[in-house]
């Protein structure tokens, strides 16, 4: 499970702006590319306090992370919670990670697994991966070897490279289903055009007769 909260540049691709306020979100992440951090928060700060969603969470984001704010990680997980209120896939998947980092808020692996689920099922890759991760441990919710590998598919198949060497690893294992070294090698061998060490590392370890690709 990722335990690291998003890179900046995740959340600009990912963050759906609203038309209205989408001149000033951008106004504020210019601000915060050329490392103006106060005039960045500034703007923030102020479309969050009018509501505005994708602020708020790139607003948690600043105190997660201490970009020209003192770190402050339950601040961060108070906007958070403002911005996965309204439905923002970006902070759902955030604060489902402050719940199972125990950031800002006591851990609880149930709560991770409730925002995880809730972004998941608004199509976030990474939430999907982590979803899959929650149910392949037992974390916060009963393990689950058919689930797991529902949720890290659809995430695999999103291209989250993460989910593609742990689904790689359940067909390796015969979790869920007959183990398959073929398929196992498809997923491996996708993670690992993505410069994934482990996949890499996986694939060289493979028997000799599942080195050949199968639509992959």
């Amino acid at each position: 499970m990722k335990q690291v909260i998003i890179k900046m540049t995740a959340v600009l691709f990912a963050a759906v702006l609203s038309a209205a306020a989408m001149a000033s979100v951008e106004d504020a992440l210019v601000a915060y590319d050329r490392q103006d951090y106060a005039a960045a928060i500034k703007e923030l700060s102020t479309l969050a306090q009018k509501g505005n969603a994708d602020a708020q969470n790139i607003l948690g984001f600043f105190y997660s992370e201490g970009k020209g704010i003192l770190r402050d990680y339950s601040e961060a997980v108070k906007w958070f919670q403002m911005s996965a209120g309204q439905g923002n896939v970006v902070g759902q998947k955030n604060l489902g990670l402050m719940y199972a980092n125990g950031q800002g808020v006591r851990k609880n692996y149930s709560e991770a697994a409730k925002w995880y689920r809730k972004a998941a099922e608004q199509g976030d890759a990474g939430a999907q991966a982590n979803l899959g991760a929650a149910y392949l441990n037992g974390q916060g919710v009963s393990k689950d070897y058919v689930e797991a590998a529902k949720w890290y598919r659809k995430a695999a198949e999103q291209g989250d490279e993460d989910a593609q060497l742990k689904l790689g690893s359940m067909y390796a294992e015969g979790k869920v289903v007959q183990q398959d070294y073929l398929e196992a090698a498809k997923w491996w061998r996708k993670a690992a055009r993505q410069g994934n060490a482990d996949a890499i590392k996986n694939l060289k370890k493979l028997p000799r007769t599942a080195k050949s690709p199968r639509n992959s």
